[in-house]
């Protein structure tokens, strides 16, 4: 499986990055990848303004997306565009505000899941784990 961590924090990027490596302690989500075809971490230092070029690009099977507090109308035109092109793609939405509004408006475009700007691990894991076994 290949994902895709766009953010524009390095240090967040960092982090999902050690989260989806660190093997050495057990989750379900490590036991999802082929011996032969481990999973692929890729980490983008940018925004939602990059989402399409990377798909496009990358063939990400799931994206890991830094959300902005307000959900601007180009952003969200984005993502539909990117999810309608590519449905099996998966995003998980990394947010601040995630209100009932702002909830129904990211699963209208697509998205699978929201968490948090800065999740724990084993929520980032789980919310992977879940797309892997879909």
């Amino acid at each position: 499986m290949i994902i895709a961590a766009i953010t524009r924090e390095q240090k967040l990027l960092d982090l999902i990055r050690n989260y989806l490596t660190e093997s050495g302690i057990p989750h379900p989500f490590f036991n999802g990848a082929d011996k032969n075809r481990p999973h692929k971490i890729l980490t983008i230092n940018g925004n939602i303004q990059q989402v399409s070029a990377i798909a496009e690009q990358e063939h990400p099977d799931l994206l890991l997306l830094e959300g902005s507090a307000a959900a601007e109308a180009d952003e969200l035109q984005i993502l539909e565009r990117v999810t309608a092109r590519f449905p099996a793609l998966g995003v998980i939405l990394l947010c601040q505000n995630h209100s009932p509004e702002r909830l129904m408006q990211a699963m209208r475009v697509g998205i699978r899941e929201a968490l948090p700007p800065v999740p724990s691990r084993e929520m980032l894991l789980d919310a992977v784990n879940r797309f892997q076994q879909r």
